[in-house]
């Protein structure tokens, strides 16, 4: 790998805000867990097909997994976007660029936490609720995500 600048990138206050919502959607999603717990019956949803009904059933303690694995996401990027110069980019990193490409892959780091966020959530609900998970709203969740990636390659190629 070759030796890239390292920068300190500081966030800006719009990242700052999107991490701030980012938390309480994961402690009001534990919350609202927490506060429903009782009222699950003893064997919740799992799984769901592409059409959004159940297709695997487990225990009712198996609901805070998801929340598990959602905080384990948010962590990790969140510390991930600490180091921008070992990431991945699909153009060469220079003097020149560098601040730039750093700039744009960790708001594009903290914009996809926000999404995932939200998306682990809405499953929640969802499993909590036991309703039908819409796959219309898990079809726009994945516009929404791949449209953020492809907006960050789209600016990560023209800034290079």
């Amino acid at each position: 790998m070759e030796s890239r600048p390292r920068l300190n990138i500081q966030r800006t206050p719009l990242q700052n805000w999107i991490n701030i919502i980012s938390v309480f959607i994961m402690g009001g999603t534990a919350i609202y867990l927490l506060v429903n717990y009782a009222k699950l019956p003893d064997q919740i949803p799992m799984h769901f097909n592409y059409l959004g009904e159940v297709d695997y059933w487990g225990p009712k303690e198996s609901i805070f997994i998801l929340l598990g694995v959602s905080i384990l996401i948010y962590i990790l990027n969140t510390r991930t976007q600490h180091i921008p110069h070992k990431f991945n980019y699909i153009v060469e990193i220079t003097e020149e660029n560098a601040e730039k490409q750093y700039q744009m892959a960790v708001r594009m780091m903290s914009i996809m936490n926000l999404e995932i966020m939200l998306i682990t959530s809405y499953i929640s609900w969802v499993i909590v609720e036991n309703i039908q998970l819409n796959s219309y709203v898990m079809i726009l969740f994945l516009i929404i995500l791949f449209s953020t990636l492809i907006m960050y390659l789209v600016n990560s190629r023209k800034y290079r």
